[in-house]
């Protein structure tokens, strides 16, 4: 018999100008377990109130039911008593920790809906979703899904600079986040991971962690052989690993392909070429801005290969999933197709070679029986790892 299972996130699952990972992952998960025959699925999503609209409009076709529960904005402290505290605990402070704090009435309300909807069952998607619901998730059984190893990542956008905070502020909320995010992985049943880099490695957990490796909706019409000599990146340049990424094709791979030859085009999708550096110009590159969804689906559909030269293993890349269910040829790094355990024996992007990385790009691209080979290679892999996922949820995480 279904369980009623509530399925929690602060994450906006709503339709965005341009896709994150983690809005794509989530929007994901809420379907997959939409379709899961043993689960009867209830989803509430807290959110600013500017995005109530997108939530409800994509939660809507899925017809199911669901709630959205504003996060109201924090208040300014008042008093130089006040501001002084205020400002010594935003140095120690992580992500969404104040927000939550000050919409505690969150908790209460998600608590309503478990008694008015019967629930058995709590799935939390994004670690810090359970800052707004911390004491429900020790009181039922509860599942929390992990988009990436949420501790390492901070770490690193501390070190880049784009958490803004000083040696000391920074090493003391670094500390307070990894506490929080061991604390957390303890008090749930069981912790899901979407890679398997990313499964929790620490003792104390009450079930043995699961992976469930995202997949996307078929996109139909798909992929089709063209005269396209078209390779592209898609990813919003202010995601650092995507800048990255952006980089190395620009001052990497594209000079490699000129230097041998290559008779066609990069198009890199999410950067403007008044976005990025000069020295990042190349005649063989088309800096396409953030473009529309249609040129996008374009690319998917008639480019020669999706490019993915992600150089970190967090979580899974989910442009490299977008091109699989376009059935789409992808070349990926090493680090990305981690994200993918059932892509066996693929070739791959060494991002320390630049040199390999462009003969393999204009090899697939200027051949197209290997292209279509690897093409057809990836297709079947992905549609043999489909067909074992009917139901994978229920079968994965009920705990109750």
């Amino acid at each position: 018999m279904p369980i009623s299972t509530l399925y929690f996130s602060v994450v906006n699952v709503g339709g965005l100008t341009f896709s994150n990972g983690g809005n794509m992952c989530c929007r994901n998960h809420i379907r997959r377990l939409a379709e899961d025959d043993g689960i009867n699925l209830y989803v509430v999503i807290a959110g600013i109130p500017s995005d109530k609209q997108g939530v409800c409009k994509f939660l809507e076709t899925l017809k199911i039911p669901y709630h959205f529960l504003e996060i109201a904005e924090a208040e300014l402290a008042h008093g130089w008593f006040s501001k002084l505290v205020d400002c010594f605990a935003k140095q120690g402070r992580y992500l969404f920790e104040k927000s939550a704090t000050n919409n505690s009435s969150i908790e209460s309300r998600v608590s309503e809906l478990i008694e008015h909807w019967q629930i058995s069952n709590l799935v939390v998607d994004y670690l810090p979703s359970t800052l707004f619901c911390k004491n429900l998730f020790q009181q039922y059984p509860s599942v929390l899904i992990t988009l990436n190893r949420e501790g390492e990542f901070y770490r690193d956008l501390r070190t880049r600079g784009i958490v803004k905070k000083n040696l000391l502020s920074g090493l003391i909320s670094q500390y307070r986040w990894n506490r929080y995010e061991k604390w957390a992985y303890r008090k749930a049943q069981r912790v899901v991971a979407i890679g398997p880099p990313d499964l929790p490695n620490i003792v104390g957990l009450q079930l043995e962690p699961k992976c469930i490796t995202p997949y996307l909706p078929q996109k139909l019409p798909g992929w089709r052989m063209t005269s396209s000599n078209t390779a592209f990146f898609v990813g919003n340049i202010q995601h650092y690993p995507n800048r990255l990424a952006m980089e190395w094709i620009s001052t990497q791979l594209a000079p490699q392909l000129m230097h041998q030859g290559f008779d066609g085009q990069l198009v890199i999708v999410g950067a403007s070429e008044q976005e990025v550096p000069l020295e990042w110009h190349n005649d063989i590159i088309e800096f396409a801005g953030f473009s529309t969804a249609s040129h996008v689906d374009e690319l998917f559909r008639k480019a020669a290969l999706c490019l993915c030269p992600i150089e970190n293993d967090y979580g899974m890349k989910f442009k490299a999933a977008e091109a699989l269910a376009y059935g789409t040829p992808l070349l990926a790094s090493q680090q990305t197709l981690l994200g993918f355990p059932y892509m066996r024996d693929q070739p791959y992007i060494h991002l320390d070679d630049a040199k390999s990385a462009a003969q393999l790009v204009a090899d697939l691209i200027q051949n197209e029986a290997k292209l279509q080979q690897m093409q057809h290679a990836q297709q079947v892999m992905h549609n043999r790892f489909v067909a074992t996922q009917k139901n994978i949820w229920s079968r994965s995480v009920i705990v109750a």
